[in-house]
């Protein structure tokens, strides 16, 4: 089977990986190199450095024009595999594979459709998500399910330790659906419409929440901003990143004078009073820093009971 590859975070590695492993011809599909860092040199893709390790042909459009799908059609691929590539295929792109093209989607859909799926489980306090491998269709993550997994969310996980189970299932998934394509489509399930709900791309408003809010439901925005930078908020007029943290009481409302006011410095972090409750933060980060220990932290800014933390402005 000649399969089309297509991804381009971390999250389609482990798929890559066994599509390799279990002997795929294999071409990869990835996002175009792009210039970020200090030195603004070119940062490229973990699918890209993977590939060409194992002598993979690999493909960076710019943009997925017409010249560039027609030097596709030539190729004549069995199969297009998509897990977590970044960009929407139009018709005539998903034409060149005569309907041979799935997808591996973090959530159970059809909820949670859309590019940021392990964020809103984990923002929206979910107890529990899941991975699918799909049929791809026009309408985005709409398509049939072929077969799907479900995860347990721990009160502990955070978007990096929920993306790699939920990737190493995409993975083992992915070679069971291949193992019976294409019988298995005859069992795919289509979904219900009526029920699905969608995730946007994450954007500066969702790291910068307010403490107008309960502890958990910021704990929460914090464990599902953590493979997106992580939650900002100001100190002093510097910009601190929360990395980390975790409920200490969900309980006692609090005046709007004291909504990010420290309340206490231990070691195990910073306590700071939220609308309803108290958080503390537990692992921070300064701009152009590397993360560190809350305390430690405390201790390096001189921090005292009092402060206030404001909320990073949109």
């Amino acid at each position: 089977m000649n399969i089309l590859f297509a991804g381009s975070s971390v999250f389609s590695m482990p798929s890559l990986i066994a599509l390799n492993k279990h002997g795929y011809a294999v071409e990869v599909l990835t996002s175009h190199p792009k210039h970020g860092g200090r030195g603004k040199h070119l940062i490229h893709s973990p699918v890209e450095h993977y590939a060409h390790e194992h002598k993979m042909r690999v493909h960076t459009p710019l943009r997925l024009d017409r010249e560039c799908i027609d030097s596709f059609r030539k190729k004549k691929y069995d199969m297009l595999v998509c897990v977590s590539y970044g960009k929407i295929f139009g018709p005539r792109f998903l034409g060149l594979f005569d309907k041979h093209a799935i997808n591996v989607h973090p959530s159970l859909l059809p909820k949670y459709r859309g590019p940021s799926p392990i964020a809103a489980a984990l923002m929206n306090g979910d107890s529990h998500t899941g991975v699918c491998v799909q049929r791809m269709a026009q309408d985005m993550d709409a398509g049939d399910v072929l077969l799907q997994s479900e995860e347990t969310i721990a009160d502990d996980d955070d978007h990096s330790s929920l993306q790699e189970r939920l990737a190493q299932q995409g993975a083992a998934l992915l070679l069971r659906v291949l193992s019976c394509y294409p019988a298995i489509v005859d069992k795919a399930e289509p979904q219900n419409d009526d029920e699905s709900t969608y995730c946007t791309k994450i954007r500066t408003g969702h790291r910068a929440p307010h403490f107008a809010q309960d502890a958990r439901r910021f704990c929460n925005i914090v464990r599902g901003m953590v493979g997106h930078g992580g939650v900002c908020v100001t100190l002093r007029d510097d910009t601190i990143r929360i990395m980390s943290s975790f409920v200490v009481t969900n309980h006692g409302d609090a005046s709007c004078e004291d909504w990010g006011r420290v309340c206490e410095i231990t070691h195990r972090g910073i306590y700071v009073q939220m609308a309803r409750g108290i958080i503390a933060f537990k692992t921070v980060q300064r701009a152009g820093k590397r993360s560190m220990d809350a305390f430690d932290f405390s201790n390096g800014m001189r921090l005292r009971v009092g402060e206030l933390f404001l909320p990073l402005r949109r």
